[in-house]
């Protein structure tokens, strides 16, 4: 099995606009010639620079959202973003669609992702490790679960009550 990796990435015209975005690659993101999905044929950037490389696709999307939100790529007129990233999609059991028909289950994936990209939430987190790793996620409970943290600690540092859990820290942002 070929190594992938996931990262962010802000491709650019020198003196001119930008793009950030995900990339996932077999091909190292340093000789990675790719420069984004941009529609916008006035674009046309000549240089890119890797902003993080991540484990999973997962967390190089939520990284993605956090960048778009905070640079309102979608209005901002330097990014030749079009619209931000809003979601990193959605599961469900497979056996919840099983007495579905074709039609319902496309009304089902319809409705959830107009909920995911309508960020329903209107927050993330962002952690910072002990090393000084910054980790960023909309779903904290999966993240305490994947890193070993105990997620009731993180709301008490969350609360003020704490200075930190296992020497993790935590700040809630809004996405607006």
């Amino acid at each position: 099995m070929q190594e992938r990796w996931h990262y962010v990435y802000y491709s650019y015209e020198p003196w001119g606009r930008g793009y950030i975005g995900k990339r996932t690659s077999r091909v190292p993101p340093n000789l990675d010639p790719y420069m984004g999905s941009f529609t916008d044929t006035t674009f046309c950037p000549t240089e890119k620079i890797v902003l993080d490389i991540f484990d999973t696709a997962t967390e190089a999307i939520q990284a993605e959202i956090i960048l778009h939100h905070y640079y309102e790529v979608d209005r901002n007129p330097h990014f030749a973003n079009r619209s931000k990233q809003t979601s990193t999609g959605f599961c469900c059991p497979s056996n919840s669609l099983q007495n579905l028909s074709e039609q319902q289950k496309i009304a089902r994936s319809r409705k959830i992702s107009v909920a995911l990209s309508a960020g329903s939430q209107g927050f993330f987190y962002k952690l910072t490790s002990p090393s000084g790793r910054i980790i960023v996620t909309l779903n904290l409970r999966e993240t305490c679960k994947e890193h070993g943290l105990n997620r009731g600690n993180l709301c008490k540092v969350l609360q003020g009550e704490k200075k930190h859990s296992q020497g993790w820290t935590i700040c809630k942002l809004q996405l607006t």
